[in-house]
């Protein structure tokens, strides 16, 4: 049985790549099966494991927050306007989603960070719009350099876990 665990962690680890990608918490479901996993057969993983992964997919999650603001902030823009790439990059993410799948909610969380920066240096920072814009530039690309960021820490976690879930 603990053949079936180990196999159900990689295959989750798989499916937990594929969500990261698709900007949602591929790494808490790999987490989430493991722990199910662990559970179920009690054997699976030692709680330094789970712990280390634990800690990686937070890690994950931290880093893209900082690195969807730090790119605005690089670029110019205001405290506004990084948390409008941050609150941007969520909403884009969300509405890009349903179109072109599955390239929808990658593209859509790099243009609502951009669309959010900008409106919020417009709009509460008052900035002109050539600082706006540039604003928005690094919003985007430090959204892009969060989900490559975050997918990373995924792939980390999955590896680990699926590993760790063969090797007695």
């Amino acid at each position: 049985m603990s053949i079936i665990a180990a196999i159900l962690v990689c295959c989750a680890a798989a499916v937990g790549v594929l969500l990261t990608a698709l900007t949602l918490p591929g790494a808490w479901f790999v987490l989430a099966v493991a722990a199910a996993c662990q559970w179920w057969r009690g054997d699976l993983l030692s709680g330094w494991t789970l712990g280390t992964a634990l800690a990686l997919a937070a890690a994950g999650e931290v880093l893209e927050i900082v690195l969807s603001a730090r790119g605005a902030r690089r670029a110019g823009a205001s405290r506004a306007g990084a948390w409008g790439a941050v609150g941007g990059a969520f909403v884009g993410a969300i509405a890009g989603a349903p179109l072109v799948f599955p390239l929808g909610s990658i593209a859509g969380g790099i243009a609502g960070a951009a669309a959010g920066a900008l409106l919020a240096e417009l709009a509460i920072a008052r900035r002109g719009v050539a600082p706006a814009a540039r604003s928005a530039g690094g919003a985007a690309k430090g959204r892009l350099t969060a989900t490559l960021v975050k997918l990373a820490a995924t792939i980390a976690v999955g590896l680990l876990l699926s590993i760790a879930a063969f090797v007695p």
